[in-house]
């Protein structure tokens, strides 16, 4: 696989080696999880992130399945378990045993300001209608240990929106009318958890203010909302209406397809969502910290990113920095859906206001532009100390793992693999990536070697 060169390429202060894998972390620089219960055995990995406090060793957290049972696991610096975290780096997820462990997703770990971890993802639960997909937190202690006291033995599930407004009605949700009365303000907590990579915020009372999301067995029909949580797990019921705001795309009649979002600096959200098979323009909101859209980006709270092609555009990932601007990675279908023509990942930079910023790429997007040209499926986005953004995905069909850096100003940065992207060599894709040691690049992908999804370091 060669890159095509796409903007003016400049190199950064990297090491000679930027672009390969570490071979001081794990073996060669992949880490596999064994499963606890059969060590022959390993877990499947599905979600990862890199603990905000501990600026020395640069935990990491990561949650894998097997086919009946879930953990969440803890590893210290160089990959290795940390054996003084649960029993023995585990925390068993806790499941109903009729519901099977691939039903537990996991999105993101909240770190809290008390040490406490919040697990937070989507739980499979059986309805009258079907089989949903519903919101759910665990809280762990940062010693491994569920949180009794944090809703049901520790579990919180949030059943929104299912039972008395079906999910495949697209009119019936957005006639919804929802009152925002006030949430509580900020404090420096709130501040802590706006971090670059951040998922939720801690408000001042200990409550959370997050994004959850409903979606039914067997379809993309799916509904995105705000929502506060209790202290103790329970849902806020006094925020928006029982507890939840729906959010929608004031321009299109069906519910965006809940894709990512992000915190911004001020403790607000930002939201990235599509509309998977319409030629809609993806859609970007931002909110404030007591869940009002905000007035000043885009409008009335939205900005929309359209396919130069005139085809779908599909939402992959967000984040909002520290300077307020927002960078946003979605895929360009290059023709119709059913056409097989392929997608291309694209970087947008987007300033505070909600336009496109003429410092990045002279506003326009940065197309990840590798051959064969076929489907460059761009998963996940990051960005290091040093502001340069890094994208994990996979290019198809020849099913390769890439991880692809950009300068800030929107070139691709020559000191790192091949014009600014590195092949990953026996890995099948970089899909869930974060920051270890300030540059170093940690991704979560299927490892042909070890016949397993694993942890994957890459030298920055």
């Amino acid at each position: 696989m060669n890159t095509k060169k796409t903007t003016t390429s400049h190199q950064s202060r990297s090491g000679k080696n930027a672009g390969n894998l570490d071979p001081t972390f794990g073996d060669a620089g992949v880490s596999t999880i064994p499963d606890p219960q059969n060590k022959s055995q390993t877990l499947s990995l599905i979600a990862l992130a890199t603990d905000p406090a501990s600026q020395v060793d640069q935990r990491l957290y990561v949650c894998g399945t097997t086919d009946t049972d879930g953990y969440v696991v803890r590893l210290l610096g160089d990959g290795e378990i940390d054996e003084r975290f649960g029993e023995a780096g585990y925390v068993k997820l806790p499941l109903d045993p009729q519901v099977p462990s691939w039903t537990w997703t996991v999105d993101t770990f909240i770190f809290l300001n008390s040490g406490r971890i919040i697990v937070w993802g989507i739980l499979g639960t059986v309805k009258t209608t079907g089989v949903y997909f519903v919101p759910t937190a665990l809280c762990i202690s940062s010693e491994g240990m569920i949180d009794t006291s944090f809703g049901e033995n520790g579990l919180g599930i949030y059943d929104l929106f299912i039972d008395r407004t079906p999910i495949n009605s697209a009119t019936s949700r957005t006639e919804q009318k929802l009152e925002l009365p006030p949430a509580p303000n900020m404090n420096k907590a709130g501040e802590r958890a706006s971090s670059q990579g951040a998922k939720g915020i801690e408000l001042d009372d200990g409550k959370l203010l997050l994004v959850g999301s409903t979606k039914r067995f067997g379809s993309l029909d799916i509904v995105s909302y705000l929502i506060i949580i209790n202290s103790d797990g329970s849902l806020d019921t006094a925020f928006g209406q029982d507890g939840a705001i729906v959010i929608k795309d004031p321009n299109v009649a069906t519910m965006p397809d809940y894709n990512s979002y992000s915190i911004d600096r001020r403790g607000g959200i930002v939201f990235l969502g599509s509309h998977m098979h319409s030629p809609q323009p993806c859609m970007v909101v931002r909110f404030d910290s007591e869940g009002h859209r905000d007035p000043d980006f885009g409008t009335d709270g939205v900005a929309y990113i359209a396919n130069p092609n005139g085809h779908a555009c599909w939402a992959r990932d967000v984040m909002a920095l520290d300077d307020g601007k927002v960078i946003a990675l979605v895929s360009f279908m290059r023709g119709e859906i059913d056409q097989g023509l392929g997608q291309d990942g694209a970087v947008i930079k987007i300033l505070n206001n909600g336009n496109p910023d003429p410092d990045f790429n002279n506003g326009a997007p940065v197309i990840i532009d590798l051959t064969p040209p076929a489907y460059v499926f761009a998963f996940s986005l990051n960005v290091d100390d040093g502001k340069r953004i890094i994208v994990g995905g996979r290019n198809s069909p020849d099913n390769v793992g890439f991880v692809t850096r950009i300068m800030p100003n929107g070139s691709m940065d020559a000191g790192f693999g091949s014009n600014g992207t590195a092949e990953l060599e026996g890995i099948q894709e970089a899909d869930i990536t974060t920051i270890q040691s300030r540059v170093n690049i940690i991704s979560l992908g299927y490892s042909h070697k070890k016949l397993s999804r694993s942890l994957i370091r890459v030298l920055g």
